[in-house]
């Protein structure tokens, strides 16, 4: 990934290619900070408090460290009888989409980000899984199939303190710094919008379960970074003359919509410069009140299902089309580096791949895994999605969900900020 600092000097910066020991003369120090959400106390539905907290990240240091950041609260279990369990991990799971603006442009969004966020944890290792859950609600039970993983019930009256590091959000997972202080108007915001409903985040498979919550005391922790006056000098004297900076990261997106026959031809609204990869995702009308749109991952047509793609002539995969288990299970451990890996494998399990934890992928890179930027540009050629045999007779399939992994350039100027999906 590139970096969001150049170098350690201003004629490298256009390079954005830096060592470590170079840059770290520059840098005088580094504090942990915590900044308080602004629009209220309490948060969740509407009905409890406010949807949207925003945090104004450029308040205590020229340099942010993004990839420290995480986001704290207190959860609160509104019933005065029923112990509340969420199904999740954290607070991502109550919301319902986060967006990142630097100079008052919007750089990073992701719809639909406890959904997001539960199809991405069940990419990762049990053992990050379990940590995950460790940190936020609490670790109950969950093993090696992925998708039998719990949180800790908060009592009756309850309340419990909480840290969640987001993962739909791109933007945040680099280790790199941002010049907040070279952006227009110096600002850098972060902005969480909580689900609709309490309910639709809760276990309500029986009437002794709470579905009632609110959180409290929100805030983001991150580290702050402050370097040699000089050197930030020389870097607004670098944009004052023209020149820019460009940060580059990978971006999560996830749209809706509806399915209501045997097969569908998705046209995706939303185009990029570099598609690296695509994942699809089904879901169902809700029978098991312990599966909802936040952690259900259907599986259409008990594994009949057929997928292909098609970006103007170019078909993916060229000839033969996804319609086994087998081979949706290979495809997404190729595309997220796992299958020729010697270190990290998904717990997810082809069984429970094959039950409750289905994402069909298709990866568009040229080179994977090994250069950024070498995705498809889906902006002259649309994206197309063809899905066949979904079982839909009875109306079983309700929905598909497209979430696009893709690439992102922020280009800093003098004259502000713009943004390249």
């Amino acid at each position: 990934m590139e970096s969001y600092i150049a170098a350690s000097d201003v004629e490298l910066i256009t390079s954005l290619s830096y060592s470590q020991p170079k840059i770290a003369s520059y840098i005088t120090s580094r504090k942990q900070v915590s900044i308080a959400a602004s629009g209220g106390e309490n948060y969740g539905p509407a009905t409890v408090g406010s949807k949207i907290a925003r945090f104004s990240l450029n308040s205590s240091g020229p340099f942010l460290d993004l990839s420290t950041l995480c986001v704290y609260g207190t959860v609160k279990n509104r019933s005065a009888d029923h112990p509340l369990q969420i199904l999740g991990p954290s607070l991502g799971t109550l919301i319902h989409s986060a967006r990142l603006l630097i100079g008052g442009i919007e750089v990073d969004r992701c719809d639909w980000l406890n959904r997001t966020e539960a199809m991405l944890s069940l990419m990762q290792s049990e053992d990050k899984r379990r940590q995950d859950f460790s940190e936020g609600f609490g670790y109950e039970a969950g093993g090696p199939t992925g998708t039998d993983f719990t949180s800790t019930p908060i009592v009756a009256n309850g309340t419990r303190k909480v840290i969640w590091r987001p993962k739909a959000l791109g933007s945040l997972l680099g280790t790199n710094y941002v010049p907040v202080a070279l952006t227009s108007g110096g600002s850098c915001i972060l902005e969480l919008t909580f689900i609709d409903t309490a309910a639709e985040v809760c276990n309500t498979s029986d009437a002794a379960k709470s579905a009632d919550w609110s959180v409290s005391g929100l805030s983001v922790l991150m580290d702050v970074i402050t370097v040699d006056s000089a050197f930030l000098s020389s870097l607004g004297a670098h944009l004052t003359g023209g020149a820019s900076l460009q940060l580059g990261f990978k971006a999560y997106q996830t749209s809706y919509y509806s399915v209501l026959a045997q097969a569908a031809q998705i046209t995706h609204s939303r185009s990029n410069t570099r598609l690296n990869t695509l994942f699809v995702t089904f879901m169902k009308t809700v029978t098991d009140q312990t599966k909802k749109a936040c952690n259900l991952f259907h599986i259409p047509n008990e594994g009949s299902v057929k997928m292909r793609c098609q970006i103007g002539e170019q078909r993916y995969p060229d000839s033969l089309d996804n319609d086994s288990m087998s081979l949706f299970y290979h495809r997404l451990l190729h595309a997220i580096g796992a299958a020729n890996s010697a270190s990290h494998s998904p717990c997810l399990t082809s069984g429970s791949f094959a039950s409750n934890g289905f994402i069909a992928c298709q990866d568009f890179e040229a080179v994977p895994s090994q250069a950024n930027h070498s995705g498809k540009n889906t902006f002259s050629s649309q994206l197309t999605v063809f899905l066949e045999s979904l079982g839909n007779g009875g109306g079983e399939v309700n929905a598909a969900y497209i979430t696009t992994y893709h690439d992102i350039v922020v280009e800093i100027t003098n004259n502000g900020v713009t943004v390249v999906t």
